[in-house]
């Protein structure tokens, strides 16, 4: 006579083996294809190349003349503090209808601030700033347009400058939002 216990010893150890042999399928399964990854290798060290070319090219783009004078200027005078002693202005970024650039000059002092190092004599908050041609460095310099803006927004003889500060700003993100956010996914945060 058979024992009743052992079938559901036998059920028990049948259901055990299925999950084991479940288990490894499935691992198994998750396996890629060796043409497959080495495809996706390609493409991703083809898509690193495109990002760092990309960068590159920020990053060895020329400063002009002027702009570089400014930036001389600006470290001999030696005055590092406050929110208008920022890389902007060590740049000659300047907004309003007094003392303002033009949009195009703005926009090219942008540029460059997101490709220098920023000197060490910048307090603490600027030199967090992050690397050149990095997300960090965009998300500081969008900040900082955006802070600038909402200062002075309600200051009576500011309009013009808000407007400079948030049109610089939405080209800014237009310009770089994407490019920057590339950087990132490949290692420049």
């Amino acid at each position: 006579m058979k024992n009743h216990n052992d079938v559901p010893v036998f059920l028990i150890l049948l259901l055990l083996l299925l999950l084991i042999a479940w288990y490894f399928w499935r691992e198994w399964s998750k396996r890629e294809d060796p043409q497959a990854r080495a495809q996706r290798l390609a493409d991703e060290a083809r898509k690193k190349q495109e990002v760092e070319a990309q960068r590159n090219e920020i990053l060895g783009k020329a400063i002009p003349p002027d702009i570089q004078r400014t930036m001389r200027e600006y470290l001999s005078a030696g005055n590092f503090l406050g929110e208008e002693h920022s890389p902007l202005a060590y740049v000659g970024y300047r907004v309003g209808k007094t003392n303002g650039l033009a949009s195009w000059d703005r926009q090219r002092r942008l540029r460059v601030c997101l490709q220098i190092e920023i000197p060490s004599e910048f307090e603490g908050k600027y030199r967090n700033w992050g690397n050149p041609a990095t997300r960090k460095r965009f998300v500081a310099i969008s900040q900082h347009l955006r802070m600038l803006a909402d200062m002075r927004r309600y200051r009576r003889n500011y309009e013009r400058a808000v407007a400079d500060w948030e049109e610089d700003e939405a080209w800014f993100r237009l310009t770089f939002d994407e490019v920057t956010n590339r950087f990132a996914s490949f290692g420049y945060r």
